[in-house]
């Protein structure tokens, strides 16, 4: 197993570690037992009704939309699962004992105010994109920067020396110092608490990201970039009213990453807000909400973000113009005017070159006398409509020519402009400066036009695998608890209507402790990943999955009698039996139940099915 970091070992050692207490103690220690059920979980913490009442509260905000809201303790742990109940409880108790501490550079209740606010947000955010199961979120940003904590508690001198330098620097420092920064050792103590490597490892890299070794789109990035518009919107949320303008354009930034869209934003983030006041109220800490997120985000209100990118790039500082006449002194003349203005020119003696050159060169403005042998202005500019890429430059035909029929051709055939011969310099960059107004606006209507294609298909694609990923458990890619129960309700509905049988089985695991002690926890998560596969590739199409619990699955058998019911069972359970054989793991335990006359509804059949006593896969 990969060992602690030797100053988390250090903090450990000497007892200075933010450390859960009482019923939050209980409950962790229960979900690292083996045989620890539903039962004991909820007992230890109806022993405090503080957290009994908090937990309550987290349950109702994650519940299905027309649920009924959720009075009994015993519901609430079964919604948010055991290692939700166990962040849960981590945190709150946490909360309550960490008030103040001994860093005078720390500030506590500001940091116990930005974990709600961030936890908060995270939930939010992954209810729109789903990047872990929503029951998971709240309690994963409540504990996010718990190395911020540690760091106060166990170092406070060395920490407050660090908290005086710049932000970047900070991180640094403590890497120096420590040997890990803050988010490293966050998830070193999230992962000795018990949480699940796949939602601790983005933690290690929240103030780095871009050196995050993630692939895009895939559940540890999704999670990561959650985690950091969680944070944007923390610091919009706390920030000085003259600062928060600023950092607006890097939340909606990160919205753009999550395919989140930008109309989207501010109900989520006042929502979010007027969460944190009713749970800053709960916890007696400070909240300041700040004004509605429409109105921090209004165009008139964000900062100027530099010079138009479509006027000065790395490779283009300058817009490019081709200057086409017959005459080399006038295109002498023409070269230097347009230069002295600020354009870049090429030039062409007539209207085939010019054509190569347009053909060749990105150019953005021409500038053609009409009368030329050969390919004259007029047929210059049709021949330029016609070709990709001159269709979108402005063209300006220099005439002596004032018949009004001729300047209407011209206009038919695409010229944008005139200027009269002989040229008048001072006229000649009045239309200039005109034309560049133009080029400036049809290339923003272009760029916006792609950026919009860009971002329409980056969002459908988006949209398209965190649909995938919405109702899946992440290690297992089967359908997650609160999913499960909710197909199950569907499904007891519907033999309810139909009058058809409806069983239930549950595959529970035996701790995976000794395979992590002696393969390393990969091998115990590759162990449930087998044992999942195993499960799904067995079942019938109208079969249903999910990972119920840590160790356990609920499968769900529709329109299936009694005799048959049991046969998958027992067959299930010589499968999972042979294979943990193999790995000289001990057996499963299989339970069966089945929807009678006397069970209401889902809750009393996973009662039912949690208190029926385990098959024999011998019998």
């Amino acid at each position: 197993m990969t060992d602690q970091p030797a100053f988390l070992q250090h903090l450990a050692a000497e007892d200075k570690l933010p450390s859960p207490r009482g019923p939050a103690l209980r409950v962790l220690r229960l979900t690292q037992q083996e045989n620890s059920s539903l039962e004991d979980l909820t007992h230890a913490i109806a022993a405090d009704p503080v957290l009994t009442g908090r937990l309550l509260k987290a349950a109702n905000a994650v519940r299905p939309v027309g649920q009924r809201p959720i009075a009994a303790l015993r519901d609430a742990v079964r919604l948010l699962g055991f290692s939700a109940v166990r962040g849960l409880a981590l945190g709150f108790c946490l909360l309550q004992n960490y008030r103040a501490g001994p860093c005078p550079a720390f500030d506590y209740p500001a940091y116990w105010s930005a974990s709600l606010l961030r936890g908060l947000a995270l939930q939010a955010i992954c209810q729109e994109v789903r990047a872990i199961p929503v029951e998971e979120a709240f309690s994963l940003g409540l504990l996010a920067r718990i190395g911020d904590l540690a760091l106060a508690s166990g170092a406070p001198a060395a920490y407050a020396e660090i908290l005086a330098l710049a932000r970047p620097e900070q991180h640094a420092e403590a890497r120096r110092r420590f040997g890990i920064d803050s988010a490293g050792l966050a998830q070193a103590m999230l992962t000795n608490w018990g949480l699940p490597s796949i939602l601790t490892e983005p933690i290690a890299w929240q103030d780095q990201p871009d050196a995050a070794p993630f692939r895009e789109g895939s559940r540890a990035w999704n999670l990561l970039q959650a985690l950091r518009l969680a944070t944007a919107i923390v610091e919009v949320s706390q920030a000085e009213t003259e600062d928060r303008h600023g950092l607006v354009a890097d939340l909606l930034m990160q919205g753009a990453r999550l395919a989140i869209r930008p109309e989207h934003l501010p109900e989520l983030v006042d929502r979010v807000v007027a969460d944190w006041q009713d749970w800053a109220e709960v916890f007696s800490v400070p909240a300041e909400a700040p004004p509605p997120f429409a109105e921090i985000s209004a165009p008139g209100a964000l900062p100027e973000m530099g010079a138009d990118p479509l006027q000065a790039t790395p490779t283009r500082t300058r817009l490019r113009v081709l200057v086409v006449d017959d005459e080399a002194s006038l295109r002498g003349f023409l070269r230097a005017l347009l230069e002295q203005l600020g354009f870049e020119v090429l030039d062409a003696a007539d209207g085939a070159i010019a054509l190569d050159i347009a053909a060749r060169e990105p150019l953005d403005l021409v500038v053609s006398d009409w009368l030329m042998p050969g390919i004259d202005g007029l047929e210059l500019t049709r021949r330029l409509r016609e070709s990709e890429t001159g269709k979108t430059l402005f063209i300006l035909l220099l005439t002596q020519l004032s018949d009004d029929d001729k300047l209407v051709e011209a206009f038919a055939a695409g010229v944008d402009d005139f200027i009269g011969k002989p040229l008048k310099p001072r006229v000649f960059a009045a239309r200039l400066r005109a034309a560049r107004r133009v080029i400036t606006l049809r290339r923003e209507v272009e760029r916006d036009r792609l950026a919009f294609q860009r971002c329409a298909a980056d969002f459908a694609a988006t949209h398209q695998r965190l649909e995938t990923m919405a109702h899946s458990d992440p290690l297992t890619g089967l359908a997650h608890r609160q999913h499960g129960i909710a197909l199950l309700h569907q499904a007891v509905r519907q033999a309810r209507q139909d009058g058809k049988p409806l069983h239930v089985i549950l595959v529970t695991l035996p701790s995976l402790g000794p395979i992590n002690h002696r393969f390393g926890r990969q091998a115990g998560d590759k162990f449930l990943v087998q044992t999942a596969h195993m499960l799904s590739t067995g079942l019938r199409p109208g079969d249903r999955i999910c990972r119920y619990g840590d160790r356990s699955f609920l499968i769900t058998c529709p329109d299936t009698p009694a005799p048959q019911a049991e046969r998958a069972a027992r067959r299930i359970a010589a499968r999972i039996a042979e294979h943990a054989a193999s790995l000289g793991h001990s057996p499963a335990r299989i339970r069966l139940a089945a929807l009678t006359a006397g069970i209401a509804d889902e809750d009393a059949l996973l009662d039912a099915l949690e208190n029926s006593a385990p098959l024999d896969a011998d019998a």
